[in-house]
Order: structure tokens, then sequence, then C-alpha cells
């Protein structure tokens, strides 16, 4: 069996783009705890920031992804 190339297009897409949010996620929380660490100078204050930041970002996105999916399905199904 063949793939089409526009879906093994797509898989790639979809694969980089995966690869480039999480390459993002892990330098906007380093971000975060360098950010903390200077303000706080205290390593272990600066972890649990960092880590409620991750945490409140997964949570938010989860949510936000929720509603996306949920919107698509009415748009397409016509339902407002």
């Amino acid at each position: 069996m063949t793939i089409h190339p526009k879906v093994k297009e797509k898989a790639k897409d979809y694969a980089s783009n995966v690869y480039l949010a999480m390459e993002w996620r892990i330098i906007a929380t380093l971000l975060t705890f360098l950010s903390a660490y200077i303000v706080s100078g205290n390593i272990i204050v600066s972890t649990k920031i960092a880590s409620v930041e991750v945490l409140i970002k997964i949570i938010a996105h989860a949510i936000w992804l929720k509603h996306r999916v949920r919107k698509h399905k009415k748009d397409i199904h016509g339902v407002k």
C-alpha cells in the first residue's frame, strides 16, 4: 500500500510542528526558570514556578483544544 504524497507531506509537516512546539515549550520554560531565579535567587523556588507554569499551560492548552474541536464540529454540521 502506498501513501499519497500529500498525506505524507501533511504528516511530515505535523511532525515538524510538534517538534517545534516541544522545542519552544522547553525554551519558554527555561526562560521562566531563569527569570524566577533572577528575581528569587533560589533554585527550588524557581523550579516550583517553572513547574507550575508548565502545568497551567498544559491544562490551558487542553481546554483550548477541546473548545476548538467542539467549535469545529459545530461549524462542520452548521450548528450555531
